[in-house]
């Protein structure tokens, strides 16, 4: 296998929060980003935070489609990281909470 221990690790990383300091970082780092995203997704709905297009209706602004972009690709980052150096190919596909995650994003 190739860079199995590398994999392992990567792998604890993402997958038990406890296994290092790096790993409680990115749970940090995550949970932040969810947090974000989901604000950022109320906000985008407020008619104050919404631009005025030329045919009347409001539309988000750039701001809003920027940080979206940012979000998608860090949630997609971190699922196609999990997934490649995840032990058992099959079983992370088909878990419940993965699924989820992959039709979040």
């Amino acid at each position: 296998m190739c860079f199995a221990r590398a994999r392992n690790y990567i792998w604890q990383i993402f997958e038990d929060p406890n296994s290092s300091t790096a790993a409680k970082v990115l749970v940090i780092v995550s949970s932040l980003f969810i947090l974000a995203s989901i604000s950022m997704l109320i906000l985008s709905t407020v008619p104050e935070f919404q631009a005025d297009s030329a045919s009347g209706n409001g539309g988000e602004t750039y701001f809003f489609h920027v940080t979206e972009a940012i979000f998608v690709g860090w949630f997609t980052i971190e699922y196609l990281i999990r997934f490649l150096v995840s032990p058992h190919k099959f079983h992370f596909l088909v878990t419940f909470l993965n699924i989820i995650d992959l039709l979040g994003i």
